[in-house]
């Protein structure tokens, strides 16, 4: 990825940021719904008198308990499946909720006035007392340090030599 390619992730990581803290609590809370169904005793199926006949007139052929049997069977699949998209996302937006919080609290609520709210620039720089320019340019200077805070120095092209020691 080129530097200006990390800034424009951020950008997009920013705007889905309500939608992604979102989906990873339902992801969450969808888990815990397939332990609690796991605790779950099964209740026989009651006989009931219907013109309908079969099976207790459902026309299903299942009893509840091997209804419940079944789905505790695949819920460590459909757990795992969770897990693993979880595990694709949740990193990501935690280091972009921990990047945010690390940042002054007049630079967060730009950025997140603008980049997760989607206000106006005019709307912004009201909001923050600054001229519609100066949120501009403090806007990008932050949208990089962003960048560098989440993906490190792939992200800083100031200087491309730098070496790290120890």
């Amino acid at each position: 990825m080129y530097h200006n390619d990390y800034v424009i992730v951020v950008k997009q990581y920013l705007r889905r940021y309500k939608e992604f803290g979102v989906y990873i609590s339902n992801i969450h809370v969808a888990i815990e719904d397939i332990q609690d169904t796991m605790k779950l005793e099964g209740v026989p199926k009651v006989s009931v008198l219907s013109e309908a006949g079969g099976c207790g007139g459902s026309g299903k052929g299942v009893s509840p308990q091997e209804v419940l049997y079944f789905n505790k069977e695949s819920a460590p699949a459909r757990i795992a499946e969770l897990h693993k998209k979880l595990e694709e996302i949740e990193p990501t937006f935690n280091k972009l909720k921990n990047s945010l919080n690390k940042l002054d609290p007049e630079d967060r609520s730009l950025l997140m006035q603008k980049w997760v709210s989607g206000d106006s620039w005019e709307d912004v720089a009201r909001e923050v007392h600054l001229s519609y320019a100066s949120c501009r340019r403090r806007s990008n200077v932050l949208l990089e340090k962003l960048a560098i805070m989440i993906f490190g120095k792939n992200a800083d092209d100031t200087n491309s030599k730098i070496i790290f020691a120890k």
